[in-house]
């Protein structure tokens, strides 16, 4: 009886048993298990779909780019016409083939700066700018040196802007540019595209300053020669024949004003000889000889 008393006792020892409390502390585990899953499945969707709507707008934008490109490259922005701003003293026909644009390509395949800096070599050109406007023309607004003197040297007839830049060198003096200054000595070796040089700077410097002074006063189509070698005594001839003395070119700029009324007074006299002479600091005088 004790052994049965205590074979039972074993058995029942062995039994578990659950309250009410863990049962349900298990069914909400299980709750939040599955949620969990749910919850998981849920955002492996979204991504999915967040990836595929990345991936459309991706295509979306590639086709527009592309669809650009195609336009930007078909015939309807092939180079059509080319404006030209700034100083306007080269035809359309003498900057293609200075900047050797191809004009059979569209605007948006020439390269713009290649352009610019062909024209630069060119030593008339200072400046250039060339821009695109859609759909097929290109802009270039140029900075265009201008003649305005020619110098007489050893080299030849050296042809210049008003800063001294040297734009040509003629051989054939019917080709040159009035005034022609004389008198003045260089260095050799004169190159197109460079500042002219001289061997003295006063030399140099009385160039440019009456280059300034007879512009100024309206007179550069006026002058013929100007003579520079006897520093004290420069001279000018003027497109009538007449001469003007100058004397060691002190107060150029009130001299040549006073020159321009005496030209013009002398031209409605019909007067093309003689001197004038303005050395001194009192009023020209007007010699026949």
């Amino acid at each position: 009886m004790d052994k049965r008393t205590n074979k039972n006792s074993t058995n029942e020892s062995n039994v578990v048993f659950l309250s009410e409390e863990t049962l349900i502390s298990d069914k909400n585990k299980q709750s939040i298990t599955n949620s969990e899953d749910s919850n998981s499945k849920k955002s492996i969707m979204d991504l999915l779909d967040e990836k595929s709507y990345v991936k459309k707008v991706q295509i979306i934008i590639f086709i527009f780019l592309i669809g650009i490109l195609l336009f930007l490259f078909s015939p309807i922005c092939k180079l059509k016409m080319i404006v030209v701003l700034g100083d306007n003293t080269l035809t359309q026909e003498e900057l293609i083939k200075l900047g050797k644009i191809q004009t059979n390509r569209s605007i948006y395949l020439i390269s713009t700066s290649a352009i610019e800096s062909r024209l630069t070599e060119n030593p008339y050109v200072k400046n250039a700018n060339i821009t695109r406007k859609f759909p097929n023309k290109l802009i270039a607004d140029l900075n265009m040196r201008e003649e305005v003197a020619t110098v007489n040297f050893e080299e030849g007839f050296v042809i210049i802007d008003h800063t001294g830049y040297i734009l040509k060198i003629e051989q054939d003096v019917s080709k040159i540019v009035k005034p022609l200054i004389t008198g003045v000595s260089s260095n050799k070796g004169l190159k197109v595209g460079q500042v002219l040089p001289s061997s003295e700077e006063n030399d140099f410097r009385m160039i440019l300053e009456l280059i300034s002074n007879i512009q100024n006063a309206g007179l550069i189509q006026n002058i013929s020669e100007m003579n520079l070698q006897d520093p004290k005594n420069i001279y000018m001839i003027t497109t009538q024949g007449l001469k003007v003395l100058l004397g060691d070119g002190e107060d150029l700029t009130y001299k040549l004003m006073q020159l321009s009324p005496i030209l013009v007074d002398l031209h409605t006299k019909n007067i093309t000889y003689g001197t004038i002479d303005m050395r001194f600091n009192s009023y020209p005088v007007y010699r026949e000889n």
